[in-house]
């Protein structure tokens, strides 16, 4: 739609995009904290460490959905030609998660807890600078909440068009 000059169908495809990233992560939260402790299990997880690693997996999904949304916004700045901007913003995360580690843990001795709230604020930072971007940017775009809806033709296309991407992403976290 983009490269068609077709604004208002890109607005409606990235609203169909985030709508589905922002469903996808609540699903992917509640699933991900109801099983860790089995996946903890699975992974054979030493007794000892078992508490430390369900709380910070347990916080990590409680951010699963910034994480989600700053993926979808990379997705359509690569998809509008700038493939730059999504690494810095990435670069931007990793360095102020890097930052907060070192406070919550070394300052405020928060531990496995600290790890993981830095771990889900630096995501947060990449997804709002990222939207803060591409609403000043692309105007036409304009991520707005209220616009957000599950338009299942434009659904369909998406998500055809973005398994490739979305199989890339997975292999390199697998």
């Amino acid at each position: 739609f983009y490269g068609g000059g077709r604004e208002k169908r890109v607005s409606e495809a990235v609203h169909t995009a985030i709508a589905f990233s922002l469903a996808c992560g609540v699903g992917l939260m509640v699933i991900g904290i109801a099983a860790s402790p089995i996946a903890l299990r699975a992974m054979g997880t030493p007794d000892d460490i078992m508490q430390y690693s369900l709380s910070y997996i347990r916080i990590y999904f409680l951010g699963i959905i910034p994480n989600l949304v700053y993926n979808m916004g990379a997705g359509i700045l690569r998809a509008i030609g700038d493939s730059k901007r999504p690494l810095y913003y990435l670069m931007a995360s990793c360095f102020t998660n890097i930052v907060l580690d070192l406070v919550f843990v070394l300052v405020f001795s928060w531990g496995v807890f600290g790890v993981a709230l830095a771990t889900i604020l630096a995501q947060i930072c990449s997804w709002v600078f990222g939207i803060f971007y591409i609403n000043r940017k692309y105007p036409f775009l304009h991520i707005r909440l209220f616009r957000m809806r599950l338009d299942r033709r434009l659904l369909g296309q998406v998500i055809r068009l973005g398994i490739p991407s979305a199989i890339q992403e997975c292999q390199f976290a697998v």
